[in-house]
């Protein structure tokens, strides 16, 4: 594909029936360029891959040790970083849980976290099956349709063809 044009997409959605009237996508005058692919550059890519693979493998001990020692360094560092963010988030929620408990009593929070969970999943399930529902009766509508075809050789001579489908 080489190039393409949409003149124009709707979304029709029906919002007092969205769960028995379908969705309605429309596309139309879609316009595709495609021109065959050319292996030849193919080739040459993987030529010049080849090659740049070899001076790879010619690089000294020296220089593979070198990087290798930077990487370690690196890891290590990382790794560092990453135990000390560790830390402090369980720093901070453990003062957080003091911080609560010092604010509720346990019943408190026992039932308002137990109502959060449940509204959270009443939603999200609600959510899901509306999803689902628009996914079942989406109906997509597309028209004026338009594939040309261009194949051009070196010697200037060019040939075009094309498909309609309105």
């Amino acid at each position: 594909v080489v190039g393409g044009t949409i003149d124009k997409i709707s979304v029709k959605v029906p919002w007092t029936r969205i769960y028995s009237k379908p969705v309605i996508l429309e596309m139309k005058g879609i316009h595709i360029d495609v021109e065959p692919y050319d292996y030849s550059k193919e080739q040459s890519a993987s030529f010049a891959w080849e090659e740049a693979k070899k001076k790879k493998k010619k690089r000294s001990k020296e220089d593979m040790i070198k990087e290798a020692r930077l990487k370690r360094e690196e890891i290590r560092n990382e790794l560092l970083r990453r135990g000390d963010e560790h830390r402090r988030t369980r720093k901070l929620l453990h003062e957080l849980s003091l911080m609560n408990s010092n604010d509720h009593n346990e019943n408190d929070t026992t039932s308002s976290s137990s109502s959060t969970v449940a509204t959270t999943k009443s939603s999200s399930t609600m959510t899901q099956r509306l999803v689902q529902r628009i996914i079942e009766n989406l109906q997509i509508d597309v028209s004026d349709v338009h594939i040309s075809v261009t194949s051009s050789s070196e010697s200037n001579y060019s040939c075009s063809t094309g498909i309609v489908f309105d």
